[in-house]
This record gives structure tokens, sequence and C-alpha cells, in this order.
């Protein structure tokens, strides 16, 4: 049982809240003030077929 406690310890719980994207690029909560991320592998899909911004495809923030 102690090494259990010991690994859970050691965990670290990260918690994501994922939107469906919009063209408005109203993609968070109204409150919230952090920028939202895109990963790598969904910036250019978000900016070109979504937002229709191929020019900022190498954008990673919103």
């Amino acid at each position: 049982m102690q090494d259990v406690e010991i690994i859970l310890t050691q965990m670290q719980i990260e918690v994501y809240w994922v939107s469906g994207p919009k063209k408005s690029g109203g993609d968070r909560y109204p409150w919230a003030k952090e920028k939202i991320q895109i990963d790598d592998d969904a910036m250019e899909e978000y900016w070109v077929s979504i937002r229709n911004q191929p020019e900022n495809k190498s954008k990673s923030f919103v």
C-alpha cells in the first residue's frame, strides 16, 4: 500500500475544458481571461477550415 501512496502523491492532475470551435472565435467561457492554446496538430484546420483565416495558421494562441 505504501508504494501506491507514493505514486499518487507524485501524480499531477490537470483539468481541461474542451470547447467546440466556433467560427466567430467565441471559444471560451465568457468569464475566462486566459488565452486559448490550440494544439499543434489542430492549428491549421482551426485557422483555415473553421475560422477562415489562413494567414493565422501558425498562431497557437487565440
